[in-house]
């Protein structure tokens, strides 16, 4: 049987393999590094929650929720602007 501590382990490598895929899904080609940001918007398409997302790059879940607030109301704006 696995104890606390094996498990916590466990989730902590898998939320840095999580991280790194995030960082390899979102660069294109031989660009710079993707930005937090993108890496936000990558987990999110992927089907995680804020607080999952906070885990995965390190941040705040209110940081996370923040960005992705900022994301949707640019989108709406856009969408009001071209109707």
């Amino acid at each position: 049987m696995m104890n606390e501590g094996e498990a916590k382990g466990i989730e902590r490598r898998l939320d840095l393999i999580a991280n790194l895929l995030t960082t390899l899904v979102a660069r294109k080609g031989g660009e710079a590094p993707p930005s937090v940001t993108d890496r936000i918007l990558v987990l999110q398409d992927a089907g995680l929650k804020p607080a999952e997302i906070a885990a995965v790059i390190g941040k705040s879940t209110n940081y996370v929720s923040g960005i992705l607030s900022q994301k949707r109301k640019a989108l709406r704006k856009g969408e009001r602007d071209a109707g």
